[in-house]
């Protein structure tokens, strides 16, 4: 369910591996279990932080579904926002794997990065 030491950057022993479907669905259910529970006007999801979630080898393969995971969050938020009748919004913070300083250093911005996952 995770991947270890061996596979996980110097700084970090272990991330959730995104590669088993379990892994996703638990992701799943207890974002939008949070969700429901407080009465947040939205959520930022930080995949900066442990930015290794898929295994080095199999990563660029399987790197939708992190995709899919973010398009379900996104579903389930905007669920939330169509029972709550207000805007549920979805920030996510992401690194890039060529320079991570660079992603650290992106700054967030009212107006941007608001709509569903696939815009």
């Amino acid at each position: 369910m995770c991947i270890l030491l061996e596979q996980a950057p110097g700084w970090c022993s272990t991330s959730w591996n995104m590669a088993v479907p379990e892994v996703r669905e638990h992701v799943l259910q207890w974002v939008t279990e949070a969700c429901r529970q407080a009465e947040w006007d939205g959520v930022e999801l930080d995949w900066q932080r442990h930015a290794f979630h898929l295994p080095a080898a199999d990563a660029y393969r399987l790197r939708y579904t992190v995709t899919d995971l973010m398009r379900a969050i996104r579903a389930a938020t905007d669920a939330i926002a169509g029972e709550r009748g207000r805007p549920f919004h979805v920030a996510v913070r992401v690194a890039t794997p060529s320079s991570p300083a660079a992603a650290s250093a992106t700054t967030w911005r009212p107006g941007c990065g608001t709509g569903s996952a696939t815009s």
